[in-house]
């Protein structure tokens, strides 16, 4: 339910949002996969197939890091910084 929701995005659409693909796409989602793994077993969580479309972004966060008036660049990095935060 939470996924078909137009004012969630997952982690990969988001990167596809702004053109970033193909092996650049991978390089930038493998830490960030990660890193939500190890945030998720922090919390007692296990996942069985973890992968980038099913960390989800919220409505509340997409519009600080959309890419409108923004570098791939620095999205990348907001992106970053919210995993960072857990």
């Amino acid at each position: 339910i939470l996924a078909s929701s137009p004012s969630l995005k997952n982690l990969k659409k988001c990167l596809e949002d702004i053109g970033i693909k193909n092996e650049k796409l991978e390089d930038v989602l493998a830490p960030l996969t990660e890193k939500t793994i190890a945030d998720l077993g922090k919390k007692g969580y296990a996942i069985a197939d973890m992968k980038p479309a099913h960390v989800i972004i919220g409505d509340k966060v997409l519009p600080t890091i959309g890419p409108e008036t923004r570098s791939d660049e620095r999205v990348i990095q907001d992106i970053h910084a919210l995993i960072d935060r857990g």
